[in-house]
């Protein structure tokens, strides 16, 4: 018997009566695998994630401002003094392939009963990290043409977009310096030049996303004046909430956010969304010693507000 027989009846023996080695998950199993991956990720479970039913469509709604009115001469026809909107972005569900393999081993070492709560675990945890890897930096081919140009990141949208405010960072009168590469030295700096950079009606609840190692960096700059002992205890002496801070905002660290780009918006303004309609595939690959798990998925991610959010990044 093969391991993906094994596997098959392991989950059949289990009274999982619907299970299938290749088809289309239904609305139910769906929602409930959309759950799992979220709960199992933790910035995923911060954002917005919708489950679509349509291919493309409207990320959100146009916001109009309260003091929108006008003033006019009698006899006159009056008109809108501030009549600003925001622009929200429309996603476009593109097709691809998530691939997660559980390996021989995993079988092997949790027979019976204790198999599918560990594999369920693999699974949810792998695809939750693929969905944001994908959401943050986009797929490798995102240049080529026609239908196999697919998604673009967060960070590529947010520096192609023409209404996302931005702080560039170059040598010259900026915080950054030369070395291996342009670096930014002074992070509390640059986030409090992204706080002014947004109207004041979109700063609150916005926090900082960066990399860890800038969160890291930062500390170090909070630091700077210090060393031997007394360095340790003043490092000892920073609340969790102070290091998890910079330029007075919080600060969050999504794993795969890249150096030296930092974002300034409210969180659920940065969406992730998936069609309602999940292919699932269980190949054996004997070559690999795994038992692959194949969803096909149709998926964008936007920032829904690009004039709510500011970014800052190191340039050349």
């Amino acid at each position: 018997m093969s391991y993906l027989q094994k596997l098959e009846s392991i989950y059949k023996a289990a009274g999982a009566v619907d299970f299938k080695i290749a088809g289309t998950l239904t609305d139910q199993q769906t929602r409930a695998w959309m759950s799992n991956v979220k709960n199992k990720n933790a910035f995923l479970k911060m954002i917005s994630v919708r489950l679509r039913s349509d291919m493309s469509g409207n990320t959100g709604f146009i916001n109009v401002p309260a003091t929108l009115f006008g003033r006019t001469a009698e006899g006159t026809t009056m008109v809108g003094t501030n009549p600003i909107t925001k622009e929200f972005s429309q996603y476009i569900l593109k097709q691809l392939d998530a691939r997660v393999p559980v390996g021989y081993s995993v079988m092997d070492d949790n027979p019976g009963e204790d198999l599918l709560p560990k594999i369920n675990d693999v699974l949810d945890t792998g695809m939750g990290n693929s969905l944001l890897n994908l959401a943050i930096n986009g797929t490798l081919d995102d240049a080529s043409a026609g239908f196999l140009t697919l998604m673009k990141g967060w960070v590529t949208k947010a520096k192609a977009s023409a209404t996302t405010k931005k702080v560039l960072l170059t040598v010259a009168g900026n915080p950054t310096e030369a070395g291996a590469g342009l670096v930014l030295i002074n992070h509390d700096k640059t986030v409090r030049r992204m706080v002014e950079q947004l109207p004041q009606e979109d700063r609150q609840g916005a926090v900082v996303i960066m990399s860890d190692n800038d969160r890291l960096k930062r500390i170090d700059e909070v630091l700077v004046s210090t060393s031997g002992d007394a360095r340790v205890i003043a490092e000892a002496a920073l609340s969790a909430e102070q290091k998890y801070q910079c330029g007075g905002r919080p600060v969050v660290t999504p794993d795969y956010w890249p150096d030296n780009f930092l974002m300034l918006t409210k969180l659920e303004n940065i969406e992730l969304n998936l069609h309602n309609k999940v292919r699932r595939t269980i190949k054996e690959f004997e070559e690999n010693s795994s038992i692959d798990y194949i969803y096909n998925i149709k998926a964008d991610c936007e920032i829904v507000h690009h004039a709510e959010c500011c970014i800052a990044y190191v340039t050349a």
